[in-house]
């Protein structure tokens, strides 16, 4: 897997805010170490929009809206992300299971 820490720009189209966010990506092996970038980036735009929308969202209202939420904005991320950078990018060579080792 391959793991992307980002920063986000993100504005809220009604009402002209900047949200900044950080958010992760991660994605499996593909054949091409491109497209495994991109499903990381992906991701990590998904976990941005999803951030910044809980910040002015009640829990209720994402509810109700996670319809309208998931076909619209999720699915145009690039929409709504002004700007992003990122920070860090690395393989994830071991993951430990749950209940694997640490415990009594």
């Amino acid at each position: 897997m391959i793991v992307l820490l980002v920063v986000f720009t993100i504005s809220h189209a009604t009402a002209r805010e900047v949200i900044v966010v950080k958010a992760e990506g991660v994605s499996k092996r593909y054949d091409s170490i491109s497209e495994v970038k991109e499903h990381a980036l992906d991701m990590a735009l998904r976990d941005a929009l999803t951030k910044a929308i809980e910040s002015f969202m009640t829990r209720d209202a994402m509810t109700a809206y996670a319809g309208i939420f998931d076909s619209v904005i999720l699915s145009n991320t690039k929409e709504y992300v002004l700007n992003y950078r990122v920070t860090a990018e690395g393989w994830i060579t071991h993951i430990q299971e749950a209940g694997e080792g640490g415990g009594e």
